[in-house]
């Protein structure tokens, strides 16, 4: 008799494993993301985003130092009047001189002058 009572209380009052699992409702699982958009999660991620903003806002900043740097150097030169000073703008063919010409320094100053040349003076 005391064989019986030992057997039942080796029963343990819990149900076997896996069948509460089984019972149990499981809640709705989406089906896993494609290799495209873990791909895409990879490389457009909030650590990316935040460097190519960095970068663009940089990038922005650069220009636009330069932007108004070129500006003020334009607008200097175009009100001081050295607009067209540092290049000749000579089209035409040079004037030949030979010795014996009847050609003096006014007269070939004034060539120069109609053919585009500024004159400058010269400070040693």
């Amino acid at each position: 008799m005391q064989d019986q009572l030992q057997t039942r209380n080796a029963k343990s009052k819990m149900p076997p494993k896996g069948w509460l699992a089984a019972r149990r409702r499981t809640a709705y699982q989406a089906p896993p993301k494609s290799r495209f958009r873990r791909i895409l999660g990879m490389v457009f991620n909030r650590w990316t985003l935040s460097a190519v903003v960095l970068i663009l806002f940089a990038g922005i900043l650069t220009f636009t130092y330069f932007w108004f740097l070129y500006s003020d150097e334009i607008d200097r030169r175009l009100l001081s009047g050295e607009v067209f000073t540092p290049s000749a703008g000579i089209y035409t063919a040079p004037k030949n001189i030979k010795t014996g010409d009847q050609t003096n320094a006014a007269g070939l100053v004034d060539y120069l002058k109609s053919a585009g040349y500024i004159e400058a003076s010269v400070s040693p």
